[in-house]
């Protein structure tokens, strides 16, 4: 229930955020930036799912390619192909999704903020985290350390979240880019609204 509450509340966060950044005048029949910016979360997190599982698919491919062909790129380089790569099927994924839902230029920029947030974030919890765990330690109580130890390497440890979020996000990241540029493209050749839509036939 907590948790439920907590996503409740970041929800109302994001509306009054759009509200308070959207300009004078503007029309309410459409979709507003308050509403633009629940859209973009709703894609961020849709992207981010979708993001981790097809990720932990492109390990395992990679994974047995490299057996078959003896690849030994190392980790880095193994990496950076795992992540572009996600990014791309992610893209082709989530394309026929976002003309469905008339993905605009706006919704994809404040993706784009969400994942930058959401990366300098990680960075801080693991500061925090780290803090957090020599606690115990400096009140001096064995139990309190045992109970944060045992806590933080369940549920806190900040090494599985760095090791699956942010080559998600970063995928996700590429997938955004690949959208918006796609985006830029047609309203540049059509001069319409800039919308993610099917082409049009001439």
């Amino acid at each position: 229930m907590s948790v439920v509450l907590h996503l409740l509340a970041l929800a109302c966060l994001f509306a009054v955020m759009g509200l308070l950044t959207e300009p004078p005048g503007t029309d309410r029949s459409r979709l507003g930036r308050g509403g633009a910016y629940l859209a973009a979360a709703g894609i961020a997190l849709m992207m981010t799912l979708l993001g981790l599982v097809i990720i932990v698919v492109m390990i395992g491919l990679y994974m047995l390619i490299s057996d078959l062909v003896s690849m030994t790129a190392g980790v880095f380089l193994g990496l950076v192909l795992v992540m572009v790569a996600s990014g791309v099927v992610l893209f082709l994924v989530m394309r026929p999704i976002m003309q469905r839902l008339g993905v605009t230029h706006e919704w994809l920029t404040i993706v784009e903020y969400y994942i930058q947030w959401s990366l300098i974030y990680v960075t801080i919890y693991q500061v925090i985290v780290e803090n957090v765990s020599g606690l115990g330690e400096m009140l001096g109580d064995r139990e309190i350390t045992r109970a944060l130890n045992s806590y933080l390497s369940t549920v806190l440890d900040p090494k599985v979240l760095i090791v699956l979020l942010l080559p998600v996000l970063i995928a996700v990241w590429i997938t955004t880019a690949m959208v918006k540029l796609r985006i830029e493209a047609q309203d540049h050749d059509s001069g319409d609204f800039a919308t993610l839509r099917e082409p049009s036939e001439h």
